[in-house]
Order: C-alpha cells, then structure tokens, then sequence
C-alpha cells in the first residue's frame, strides 16, 4: 500500500495550505496531552515512546514508558545494561525484540554518536535497532508549541472526512 501523499509514478504532493491549517485545527483540539510529545520531551523519549506504541496500547506504554525512561534516561544508560534487564523491564508490552532493538540501538548509539540519539534522518535509519518506520516516526517539528509527526497520513485522514472518525490521537 502506497502512502496517501504519494502517485503512482513514484512522486509525492505537499499538502496544501488548507489541509495543513485542517490538520493543525484537529490536532489542537484532538491530541492527548502525552509525555513523549511534550516540548520537554527528550529525542531519546520520543523514539522508545515510538517503539513501544507499535501494536500496544497507550495505557499499557504509559507507565511501562516512565518506568523505562526513570531507569534508562538516556541511551548510554540502558547500553551500559545486559540485553536480559531490556526485556525484563518491558514487561507485559508483547513482542520482546522490540527491547532487544532499543537496546541494540543504544548500544550503537553510544559507540557511534556519543551516547546520543543521531539528529539525521539518514544517520538515524542507518542506527543498529532503529527500524526505517521509527526513524522516520522520530521526525517530528515543533508546531505551535506542540511535537507533531511529520508524517500525517493519520491526521489527514481524520480531516479528511475519509475512512475514518474524527477523535483523540
């Protein structure tokens, strides 16, 4: 399945104006206060918030999330633990090598990019553990005092009136 934005003969369209300002209208009045898109939210909260969302639901990543980032606030703190306390903390969130992962990643985080979450795209797919689909998650701006993802097919689909209802993100 091809994203919304793209055609078929492989290029894509910017959204206009309108469906930016749409967006940006529903977000404000649609968007859980979360942690992860709080302005003080570290790069690092943000894509373990990104990992553990995929397939569980945000009242199980919550405290899971807290958790994790009160005993691992920065990647050089979970790659200076075993593997085992990776899986061990994540607990009851389902598929396991997703810690694996974030660790494998932090690990390589710490050898390549001074404990530290890598700030480009191209750099960050390229992390051991970082999967293409989070890194590009992890992209986010800041807007109107707000983290948003910059990948919108979600939100432009809710304004859209297409496919599905407009409600919480």
């Amino acid at each position: 399945m091809r994203p919304m934005n793209s055609r078929t003969d492989g290029t894509t369209r910017e959204p206009t104006a309108s469906t930016v300002q749409r967006i940006l209208t529903w977000y404000a009045a649609a968007a859980r206060d979360l942690p992860w898109r709080r302005p003080d939210a570290s790069v690092w909260g943000i894509l373990v918030s990104e990992v553990m969302l995929q397939q569980t639901p945000v009242t199980r990543v919550l405290p899971a999330w807290e958790a994790w980032l009160t005993r691992w606030p920065t990647p050089a703190d979970l790659a200076s633990d075993p593997p085992a306390e990776a899986v061990r903390a994540w607990g009851r969130l389902g598929y396991p090598r997703r810690a694996l992962r974030l660790h494998a990643a932090a690990v390589a985080m710490v050898e390549r990019h001074d404990g530290q979450v890598p700030s480009s795209l191209s750099e960050l797919i390229s992390t051991t553990g970082v999967p293409k689909y989070n890194a590009l998650g992890l992209r986010t701006r800041f807007i109107g005092g707000s983290w948003i993802s910059s990948s919108l097919p979600s939100p432009r689909q809710r304004t859209s009136g297409r496919g599905c209802e407009l409600g919480p993100m």
